[in-house]
């Protein structure tokens, strides 16, 4: 009885270290993670409203639903829905580069939503 208990408390660290050294093998060798599915959405704020927006989901959740004009001051809506698929295909870009989902003003200038600060094109 002695001798089953010498070799289960060897054997089963030993088993444990194994397991663990297994699972870390299956692991990509980048070490990157597989990447979410990202997907953008154009919808309108109401049947009555004009303004568009854009939802960003991720795997049927919604994380973004954005239907202001982003890096603008107060609640300035897209005018159209170019408007919004362009500042929306941007932020999903930058979501599937793993980059933070931020929208500057040098961005709005160069996709031609604003001309300057507080003009619109």
């Amino acid at each position: 009885m002695q001798n089953r208990l010498t070799i289960i408390k060897y054997l089963l660290p030993l088993a444990l270290l194994y397991s663990c050294s297994s699972r870390r093998q299956q692991t990509p060798a980048t070490g990157t993670a597989q990447q979410a599915a990202y997907q953008l959405l154009l919808t309108q704020k109401s049947y009555t409203d004009s303004a568009w927006g854009y939802i960003i989901e991720n795997n049927n959740r919604r994380i973004i639903q954005q239907f202001t004009i982003p890096a603008l001051p107060g609640n300035k809506p897209f005018d159209n829905k170019q408007q919004a698929a362009t500042i929306g295909s941007l932020v999903l870009t930058k979501l599937n580069n793993g980059e933070r989902p931020t929208i500057s003003i040098t961005e709005l200038q160069n996709a031609g939503i604003i001309n300057t600060y507080n003009d619109k094109p």
